[in-house]
């Protein structure tokens, strides 16, 4: 476990870990952290940290795994199953977290697990729905955050951002894993979601995400407690970022096409979706 918390709520632990606390205190003096009782303490080559308080002595050793860092934060790797998973243009759901690889032999068939987490043959998952930072995407069902006379087309594009970052995800591989992503974590939002910064390998280049889907139209940058009103007719893009004093971030295509918004079919696919309201 990444936290070992060695501490058990009877008479006979207490005054012990009491002892062995003071103990390591008066060793401590004057030596980094991570030195318990004058012993360098590691765990996956990583120096760990020692911490106590009246009731408890714990052992932290950071990250339990993570592909690497970048900008200073730890960066995950995820994949979904199936690509329906991927359920609107700024929400993907069921995503499996490597939280720990195993180096070498799978972990025994009996290894008990917390709730929430999944064992696999390479490592152990944490399964989660991802919500992508900064994005705003439409809506794939007829929400209420949009006046009654729009909903129907903003649902309609809601379908065509979500089958657009489908077809992001159907072309990433990391390792040689399809639907496969990068995740960097950035708390939860109200709905239970983890909030993440999310990347994609295509042919070897690393995407972001959220700002593919600016570039292309499929969404808006977030501003919290406004909805982008998808289902104006025009859209007005330069009015958005223009009350977000921030530079508008489309790209228009090179052979000069219009975006599938302006070309809109009004025969767009019906369907329902399990999507958490956004």
């Amino acid at each position: 476990m990444n936290d070992q918390l060695f501490y058990r709520r009877n008479w006979i632990t207490i005054p012990t870990l009491i002892f062995f606390a003071l103990i390591a205190t008066t060793t401590l003096t004057g030596c980094e952290d991570g030195r318990i009782l004058g012993k360098d303490v590691y765990f996956e080559n990583e120096r760990c940290r020692f911490t106590y308080d009246d009731t408890s002595v714990n052992i932290s050793c950071g990250p339990l795994s993570k592909i690497r860092y970048a900008d200073d934060k730890t960066v995950y790797f995820g994949s979904i199953n199936n690509i329906n998973r991927v359920i609107d243009g700024d929400t993907i759901n069921d995503v499996f977290i490597l939280l720990h690889q195993y180096e070498d032999d799978p972990a025994p068939v009996d290894l008990d697990t917390w709730p929430g987490i999944q064992r696999r043959a390479d490592g152990l998952y944490m399964v989660e729905n991802v919500r992508i930072i900064g994005l705003d995407a439409a809506e794939v069902k007829r929400s209420q955050n949009y006046p009654e006379a729009e909903r129907d087309l903003a649902k309609a594009r809601g379908f065509i951002a979500r089958d657009y970052l489908r077809s992001l995800v159907a072309e990433s591989v990391i390792d040689g894993v399809s639907l496969s992503m990068e995740l960097v974590a950035d708390g939860r939002d109200s709905h239970g979601r983890v909030l993440c910064d999310v990347f994609l390998y295509i042919n070897n280049e690393r995407i972001n995400v959220a700002q593919r889907m600016l570039e292309t139209r499929h969404g808006v940058k977030y501003l919290d407690g406004t909805n982008f009103q998808w289902g104006a007719e025009p859209l007005d893009f330069a009015g958005w970022y223009e009350m977000l004093g921030i530079e508008d971030p489309y790209i228009r295509p090179a052979d000069g096409s219009e975006h599938p918004f302006e070309i809109l079919d009004e025969s767009v696919e019906d369907e329902e979706s399990d999507n958490n309201e956004n």
